[in-house]
């Protein structure tokens, strides 16, 4: 059994807070997709602390702006974007390093569809070692990616598995989903 903290949020109802970093993270990544089964707006509304009363407001509100990547520093995807149909906005370590995250928004959802298909099995790839980092799957909560229709604008996200931290900042990773290839980026 696995031990958890109790605590109150605004509401004055008990929530138990997991102890594990994963388990944490699977508890944040269910409270954020009530606002939208894991896509985000593409601009990023700025929180405001009076209307983030609850703690869900509070995840929700951190998870919408840490998202994406300013100017310089998101990787090329020019040629993503005239294939795929997406921009990639983000590729770093989440849940102390147990998770890759990376980020796409959609700009042409004919474009995206193969990306969102709950059968294509996407996985990491490291370059340096050539090892396959998967997409975990619990249970209760099935993948750790969208897999919603995709809409022109919304954001989306693949969490993969970085058991073993053989990644770290600064490695070099390709993305595979089915035949949808985004290589060279560079994890933050």
């Amino acid at each position: 059994m696995m031990s958890a903290r109790t605590s109150c949020n605004a509401q004055g109802t008990h929530l138990a807070i997991p102890l594990r970093p994963l388990t944490l993270l699977l508890t944040i990544l269910l409270l954020t997709s009530v606002r939208g089964f894991g896509a985000e707006p593409a601009a990023p509304e700025k929180p405001a602390l009076k209307s983030a009363k609850s703690t869900a407001g509070l995840v929700a509100a951190a998870s919408a702006t840490s998202s994406t990547l300013k100017g310089a520093d998101r990787p090329s995807s020019s040629a993503l974007e005239q294939r795929w149909g997406i921009q990639v906005l983000s590729i770093r370590l989440t849940a102390n390093g147990y998770l890759v995250d990376f980020r796409y928004r959609v700009t042409d959802p004919k474009k995206a569809l193969p990306l969102l298909d709950r059968k294509a099995k996407p996985y990491l790839i490291d370059q340096a070692s050539g090892q396959r980092l998967i997409v975990p799957s619990p249970p209760k909560i099935g993948p750790l990616r969208t897999a919603n229709p995709p809409e022109a604008g919304r954001n989306y996200f693949i969490l993969f598995s970085n058991r073993g931290g053989r990644i770290r900042p600064g490695s070099k990773v390709t993305v595979v989903v089915d035949k949808f290839r985004a290589e060279n980026l560079v994890v933050k």
